[in-house]
């Protein structure tokens, strides 16, 4: 045989083979059948022909489909499928068929990011050699069905981003071996099984964006092996469970966006491979553990909204990998460490609405910044060049005490202020009001709906005014997409049927969208904002699963709170208002803030986070006068002659006409040598001229506050008489209907006060509550407060002359003594713990022989305001006598805040000085903390000049002093002392028994009524709060 012809026959021999082999394999008819089926379901066209001998050629993809055989199955004969995969090429309208179940040896199944719709049929569970089931980006509803739990070779399970509802099956974690568990971005409710904590394989675990409820089960703590683990934007509550400090090969955690409560564990920072941490938008409490501040690999740090009593970044905190930090709200005090300036990969750096003081440090400007978030602290100082130069970097510095802006700017640099806002109310209304009424068509044109005129709101900035200077608005925070830019601000209605033109746009903002509103007449207006869910819309794009939540404020106050459009209004595109009626305006200034607190989606499509607003209509609550029709002349006819008959009826109702009790009670009251008198409370109402204005001493939130002069057998004996109104707030602003629990805790607290008897308190002698009657006696102050006596003696202005009072510095060192041991009185009550939450000069009585006595603890506030921007509206002089913690409203407080008020008031004392001051020689406030901060050794310069320091004892005195009141004002509440340790400390350099009376001078005038302003309110200026342990028993 020749060469040629052997050649030729192993090429047919080889032919002969593959053709064999190509031929031989055959694809069983219920595999075929199952195969067309599935084909034809999702859709598919053109479609592959399938055959017995699919498998023969292998032909892997065809017609946009990947199918894989397996031919080694008896000798080659016989081929199963193994792999399906359609993933990527839009099969909208296609659904699974249930007679996929039939491809038996099926091991990989992708059929992800189509548009497949129906449901995940119950028979997959039957595909036992399935590895991998991916369904992930498609508009599959109803629920999980349970039959996946039989799927024992299961290793990886993506079904997010579609329209799953329902819970999550039980039967889940019966898959032994699955890796991945991907369920994000669907319908999901209920709680989270404890049976996925027996998924011990388990690596990535994505629950998020969701509506999950419930608590995080500690079974989740057994996944030792877990990387990644999500569940943010649910409605999760309770703790994190103490178990998950197990889970120390994570990479990403992440339970934002939840009400999470409790505090944030240790055991984080000893997760040593954490990449990425996000905590932001819970209830959690306390502080942030300094331990985390050096976790070597941390890549992101997010925290929000924490709530406590403040706290500092760490000094030498070491975070070199950290690229994107946000401590957003979480309370934090102090200056900004130096060495953040050398955190080499940092770009993204949020430390808003907190309490920061001092300068930018200058090592920020070594730093790659693409973004720097400083609005909302206390920042101060001059801004440094390098900022004007970052034309690179997305700044935002406003709402901070920064000097003058920098001139020349290549980077538009932010530095609003309220005091900013205030000027240009000021230089708009100038002494006049001029409004009664404002509408902003927000986010659109000029336009005329429902008879009003809309403003137009169509700027792209994050500041803008009205043309006409009436309104302003605010804009901050960063959208969490990536693409987004100033366009975005803009919002309109892409599809819907509304008839009315308010909802066609709207304005967004990422974290804080503000308003305010210039020159309305002092009055009650009904606020009505309009909402229409415009950007969160579609199936297809999964927008429609975005959840938008955010605060409301309205004039500083939270008045709701977790608003989401979609929920309240029914669905996307459809429209919504939220009304506040009966607003009071004061100061001819409106104020709307909508806040972001982290709740809601943070990673759906388009991730356009933040408030959202249509439009804004303010109307007078009370309309104006029109001419009046007969009939409505008729009934005021009708109502003349029945007026005097209801006006009776009405005061006898009211308790003003006698009352036998006025006559039967009787309150014990001492004379000035000490006897003690009974007097009925008749006699003590007609010592107040039957509440006579001429009487009146002052007005606060509870009421009017009364002085009674009464003769008891030939002695004079003068009292304080607060009548309270439980109709009324300090502007006669009724209270609804859900307020009147507040005031029954209130009467609750009058009468705990009774209860409260020590030398160094203001003494309540009595309580009286019938109906419409509601008063609180007191004991007279005869040398009116300490405020008087230390700073209004040299005022030849002051139009309320009072007794002249010269306190030497002994009677100033008894004055710090009687004050701290009241407070230490208060602080350790049996069973209870008061904060005062006010103390300040004007709330310290001085009696007869001027030992001091603490007023209005705990009386002061009927509606405590605890919202983040409130404490902007506060003066300088106001702010500096609170604590930093006070500045976040929403923290429980401690009894150190009352330690570090007690702290300024004694630097006042010992100064002769208030707290703040303005200085018309430098056209500036000077503040008395920051010349005590600066003085160092040469402190003593500070005492007030009107003392003479006569001897070493007294001058060592009083540098004891400042030294024991700079430990009272330290930023931490954990670093000041208690009061028992402040009691200690001043017995120590004091002769407290021996302490003389301070020489009172004779040719004083007679004190005036309103020497007892101690027993008012003090109007907004009070802070004071009983804590909520002050009535109920510490458990």
């Amino acid at each position: 045989m020749t060469v040629v012809a052997k050649l030729v026959s192993i090429l047919l021999l080889l032919l002969c083979l593959v053709r064999r082999g190509e031929t031989d394999g055959i694809l069983p008819e219920d595999e075929v059948y199952a195969l067309r089926a599935v084909i034809s379901s999702l859709g598919l066209a053109p479609a592959p022909s399938i055959s017995s001998s699919y498998c023969a050629w292998n032909p892997g993809r065809a017609y946009s489909i990947y199918i894989i055989c397996d031919c080694n199955y008896d000798n080659g004969t016989i081929c199963h499928i193994t792999r399906i995969t359609t993933a990527s090429i839009d099969l909208s309208g296609g659904g699974i068929h249930e007679s996929i179940s039939q491809l038996k040896y099926l091991e990989f199944l992708d059929l992800g990011n189509n548009q497949l719709s129906g449901s995940i049929p119950d028979t997959i569970g039957d595909l036992q050699a399935l590895q991998t089931l991916n369904l992930y980006k498609n508009l599959l509803t109803g629920p999980i069905p349970p039959s996946l739990g039989k799927l024992s070779s299961l290793k990886e399970l993506r079904l997010y981003r579609n329209l799953l509802s329902d819970e999550i099956p039980k039967q889940l974690g019966s898959l032994s071996k699955l890796e991945t568990l991907r369920l994000e971005q669907n319908q999901l409710s209920g709680h989270i099984p404890l049976e996925l904590g027996n998924l011990l394989s388990l690596k990535q675990l994505t629950l998020d964006e969701n509506r999950l409820n419930g608590t995080l089960p500690g079974e989740l703590g057994n996944l030792g092996y877990l990387l990644e683990f999500d569940v943010s934007s649910n409605n999760l509550t309770g703790e994190l469970n103490q178990s998950f400090a197990r889970l120390r090969s994570l990479n990403f955690f992440s339970v934002a966006g939840n009400n999470l409560t409790g505090q944030i564990p240790n055991y984080i920072a000893k997760w040593s491979g954490l990449v990425s941490l996000n905590l932001i938008g819970n209830e959690f409490e306390g502080k942030l553990p300094e331990e985390i501040f050096n976790m070597e690999n941390l890549e992101v740090l997010k925290v929000s909204d924490l709530r406590n009593t403040g706290f500092s970044i760490p000094k030498e905190a070491k975070l070199p990998k950290i690229y994107n930090m946000v401590l957003r709200n979480c309370s934090i005090n102090g200056s900004i460490p130096d060495d953040i300036g050398k955190w080499p990969s940092l770009r993204y750096l949020d430390l808003s609405f907190n309490n920061l003081t001092g300068e930018i440090p200058g090592k920020f400007k070594d730093l790659k910044l693409s973004t720097l978030f400083l609005n909302r602290n206390m920042l101060n100082g001059t801004l440094p060049r390098w900022i004007s130069d970052a034309v690179d970097t997305r700044l935002d510095l406003t709402y901070n005490n920064f000097s003058k802006p920098l001139t020349e700017q290549k980077n538009p640099v932010q530095q609003l202020n309220m005091d900013d806002i205030l000027a240009m109310r000021d230089e708009h209304c100038g002494d006049k009001s001029k409004y009664n009424s404002l509408f902003i068509n927000c986010g659109g044109p000029k336009l005329k709906e429902e008879g009003h005129e809309y403003d137009e709101d169509n700027s792209t900035s994050t500041f803008g005014k009205d043309r006409d200077g009436k309104w302003v608005y605010t804009c901050s925070g960063h959208f969490l997409s990536t693409t987004s830019n100033s366009s975005d601000y803009l919002k309109n209605m892409t599809c819907g049927v509304s008839e009315n033109s308010l909802y066609r746009t709207g304005r967004l903002c990422p974290v804080a969208l503000s308003y305010y509103a210039f020159c309305l007449h002092d009055d009650q207006y009904n606020v009505t904002l309009h909402f229409a869910e415009t950007v969160y819309t579609k199936e297809e794009d999964y927008s429609s699963l975005g959840k938008r939540i955010f605060d409301v404020y309205i004039q500083g106050k939270c008045r709701q709170k977790d608003f989401e459009i979609k929920g309240w209004s029914g669905g996307p595109n459809q429209e919504m208002t939220l009304e506040f009626p009966y607003t009071n305006v004061q100061d001819n200034l409106l104020q709307i803030h909508l806040y972001w607190a982290g709740k809601g989606s943070l990673n759906n499509p388009p991730a356009l986070n933040g408030p959202l607003l249509s439009a804004i209509s303010v109307i007078p609550s009370k309309p104006p006068g029109k001419k009046l029709t007969p009939g409505q002349k008729a009934v005021i006819i009708m109502v003349s002659v029945f007026t005097p008959l209801l006006l009776l009826a009405f005061v006898w109702k009211m308790g003003w006409l006698p009352s036998r009790e006025w006559d039967e009670k009787k309150i014990r009251v001492q004379t000035k040598d000490g006897k003690e008198r009974y007097v009925s409370l008749r006699e003590i109402i007609k010592g107040t001229g039957n509440f006579d204005l001429q009487k009146k001493i002052g007005e606060g939130r509870f009421g009017e506050v009364y002085r009674g002069d009464l003769e008891v057998e030939g002695e004079n004996i003068s009292l304080a008489v607060k009548r309270i109104s439980q109709n009324l707030s300090k502007k006669g602003k009724k209270k609804s209907s859900e307020s009147q629990q507040e005031v029954e805790n209130d009467t609750r607290r009058q009468i705990f006060c009774l209860s409260l008897s020590h030398e160094n308190l203001v003494p309540l002698l009595h309580h009286h509550c019938e109906q419409g009657l509601h008063l609180l006696i007191y004991e007279f102050m005869e040398n009116g407060s300490l405020d008087q006596a230390l700073f209004s003696n040299d005022s030849d202005t002051d139009p309320k002359p009072v007794k002249k009072i010269k306190l030497d510095w002994k009677a100033r060192l008894g004055i710090c003594l009687g004050i701290a041991k009241g407070l230490e009185y208060m602080h350790q009550k049996k069973h209870m713990e008061i904060i005062h939450g006010n103390v300040n000069a004007t709330n310290i009585m001085l009696d007869g022989d001027l030992n001091a006595k603490l007023s209005d603890f705990g009386l002061a506030c009927l509606y405590p305001d605890d919202p983040i921007f409130h404490y902007r509206q506060k003066n300088s002089e106001q702010l500096q006598h609170l604590a930093p913690e006070w500045t976040d409203l929403n923290m429980k407080k401690t009894t150190k805040a009352d330690v570090y008020s007690f702290g300024v008031l004694m630097l006042e004392i010992i100064c002769g000085r208030k707290v703040a001051e303005y200085d018309p020689s430098s056209k500036s406030t000077k503040s008395l903390l920051d010349d005590v901060s600066s003085a160092k050794e040469m402190i003593l310069r500070l005492v007030d000049k009107k003392l003479t320091m006569s001897s070493n004892k007294e001058r060592r005195q009083a540098q004891e002093s400042f030294e024991l009141a700079r430990d009272c004002i330290k930023v931490s509440a954990n670093d000041r002392p208690t009061m028992s340790h402040i009691v200690e400390r001043l017995h120590e350099f004091t002769d407290e028994g021996d302490r003389s009376a301070s020489q009172v001078d004779t040719h004083s005038i007679e004190p005036q009524a309103e020497s007892l302003k101690e027993f008012t309110d003090q109007g907004d200026q009070s802070a004071s709060q009983v804590d909520t342990q002050s009535i109920q028993p510490q458990t």
